[in-house]
């Protein structure tokens, strides 16, 4: 019946012409004098040419309506805002089950409270793409405001009343940073960047790279932020070693013969190379024939944007302590330091330095936290660690270098860290805001943020994967922790993919398109992480392979490819989500994407 239907839309669609190029559709909406038939013609055919199951949907017959003026539209921004509405609590059965079963939503019914800064929000709308950014709230947009019209800050690089103000503000917020992560001011140094993604970058391009001795090895599930590191790696000459997620976490498997003699064979390839390019021996010496000391670098998420697990932080003390010497055949002098990728861990999980593991660099962007600033970052360095980074070059005025010549290219950086690594004139208004975001999110409590969202993302996960076709086949594959896992090992992210009832892939780009339009913002695609991209939807490396062939790229619509999903739908909570943000989507997938049956069709 739906192919029949479909075959007479098509038909339709061509009958009245509207199959043009995509700026003259754009243009067809924007003509007032638009038919409503035509409307409705266009919108029906829309659907079924992107496979969505329009003619039995609810969400698209609503849609529809609107269009024709059968139901008043809500427009975004047209007054009509979100509120967190107890008498619809009330009146959902549901709710009163989820809070009897998750005691951690809602901090002790603290939550209207802190959605009073996000009422923002278009009512007709839901954003559950918190692990790309999380939304600010207006009262910190508007302390914020309080605080710069308050009096002037000038460059920090001078002497002056309005620059000793900001260079104490400056000061304040790298106080503020060490306070939220439990950090002694004698043990870490706090380095402000643009974001996460420099901040790893620092680590990379200054660290001390031995030619043929050094390693970086890094988890499969790791950022291409991270991923980027590796080419500094390799133009010094240096292996580097992509390691399985559960090789990690099983120091046997890390022992492994197999795993041992793969890994060697990478490293042979990169040191042969290294000693190509610099024609000279693979192991320098001092002159008591014993080895020099070399710097190794392991990199690892704290918690996976792609599917939302949480790495052991034992993992640090575990590095650092030589666990990874024997798989890798490092030698006498190698120290390993550690690099942890915090960016998604750090905007609704705590994260102590005060304790055993203590990583020696720390990366992270402040926009995940808390929403404002945007292009904002820190590492946070471990001083005794420091001795591993070596700035060759400098950017910037007097805030890096001590003294610079003109006609030569002599040049003394600055001694203290954060001198040295931030080139240039720091962002020091957006510096003044985070401190009031990080004020904020401590004001809440982290450990209630996790609580919250892990919570929201159980609950999501767990009424998605009991969710079936009138054929008893599953309407959704979950990809990560299962539900029911604790929080201390998932986040908030839920990410899946939608089965249609012969048990095949329904194209993710679908689920986005529709649920554009019906005001739910979430992410689809592989968020930028290759790897565990790969690990998580079971590809081979052959599969990767027929992808580039052909032409998959990041952010196209090249979705399903040799049957196989080439990314996923990616659902985030963040620490002002609700429960009624999670019904939403859970109502959207059921009204769209399952197959009632005999019922539906009644």
């Amino acid at each position: 019946m739906r192919e029949g239907r479909k075959v007479r839309a098509e038909k339709e669609v061509e009958r009245v012409g509207v199959r043009q190029k995509e700026d003259d559709r754009v243009n067809m909406f924007a003509d007032p004098c638009l038919s409503d038939r035509m409307l409705l013609i266009y919108l029906f055919a829309a659907a079924c040419i992107y496979g969505v199951y329009a003619l039995r949907r609810k969400d698209l017959f609503e849609l529809l309506e609107r269009s024709l003026g059968h139901l008043p539209v809500e427009k975004a921004g047209d007054g009509n805002k979100q509120d967190v509405v107890k008498e619809e609590k009330e009146e959902d059965p549901s709710f009163a089950s989820f809070q009897q079963r998750y005691k951690g939503y809602g901090y002790q019914g603290r939550l209207e409270e802190i959605r009073r800064g996000f009422e923002y929000l278009p009512k007709n709308e839901v954003y559950v793409d918190h692990a790309g950014s999380t939304l600010s709230s207006s009262s910190q947009l508007q302390d914020q405001l309080s605080l710069v019209s308050s009096s002037s800050f000038g460059n920090p690089h001078s002497r002056s009343a309005a620059s000793l103000r900001t260079a104490e503000a400056i000061r304040r917020a790298r106080l503020a940073v060490l306070e939220h992560f439990h950090a002694r001011e004698s043990e870490y140094a706090v380095v402000f960047t643009s974001g996460c993604t420099q901040s790893i970058k620092i680590v990379a391009e200054n660290f001390r790279w031995t030619a043929g001795r050094s390693l970086f090895a890094y988890t499969v599930n790791n950022h291409n932020s991270v991923l980027g590191a590796r080419q500094y790696a390799k133009n010094a000459g240096c292996a580097y070693y992509p390691i399985p997620h559960a090789q990690v976490t099983d120091s046997a498997a890390m022992s492994s013969e197999t795993c041992k003699h793969r890994l060697l064979a990478l490293r042979f390839l990169s040191r042969s190379r290294a000693c190509e390019v610099l024609g000279g021996d693979e192991v320098k010496v001092d002159e008591h024939g014993a080895q020099k000391k070399c710097y190794n670098l392991f990199a690892f998420p704290a918690e996976c944007n792609f599917s939302g697990q949480k790495q052991d932080l034992r993992w640090v003390r575990r590095i650092q302590g030589g666990a990874l010497n024997r798989s890798l055949g490092c030698g006498e002098g190698s120290r390993w330091m550690v690099l942890v990728d915090a960016a998604k861990y750090v905007s609704t999980s705590p994260l102590r330095l005060d304790g055993e593991d203590k990583p020696d660099f720390v990366a992270f962007s402040f926009y995940k936290m808390f929403g404002y600033p945007t292009g904002l970052g820190a590492l946070l360095v471990k001083r005794e660690s420091a001795a591993c980074l070596e700035k060759k070059t400098f950017s910037g005025g007097d805030g890096t270098v001590l003294a610079a010549r003109a006609d030569d290219d002599t040049f003394v950086l600055r001694e203290s860290l954060h001198e040295k690594f931030e080139d240039g004139t720091v962002s020091f208004l957006s510096i003044m805001a985070a401190e009031l975001g990080l004020r904020r999110l401590q004001a809440i409590g982290m450990e209630r943020i996790e609580a919250h969202t892990w919570s929201l993302r159980d609950y999501f996960a767990s009424e998605l994967q009991m969710m079936r076709h009138a054929n008893g086949r599953e309407v959704a594959k979950i990809y990560g922790p299962p539900p029911g896992t604790p929080s201390r090992s998932v986040g908030s992210i839920c990410s899946f993919n939608i089965l249609q009832p012969a048990g095949g892939l329904l194209d993710y780009s679908n689920v986005e398109e529709l649920a554009c339009l019906v005001g739910i913002s979430l992410r689809t695609g592989s968020f930028c992480n290759p790897g565990a991209n790969k690990e998580m939807l079971g590809h081979t490396s052959e599969d990767v392979e027929l992808f580039l062939k052909e032409g998959k790229v990041c952010g196209d619509r090249k979705c399903i490819i040799g049957g196989k999903a080439t990314g996923a739908v990616r659902v985030s909570f963040g620490y002002m989500s609700t429960f009624e943000d999670a019904r939403r989507i859970l109502d959207f997938v059921e009204r769209n994407f399952v197959d009632m049956g005999e019922e539906e069709a009644a």
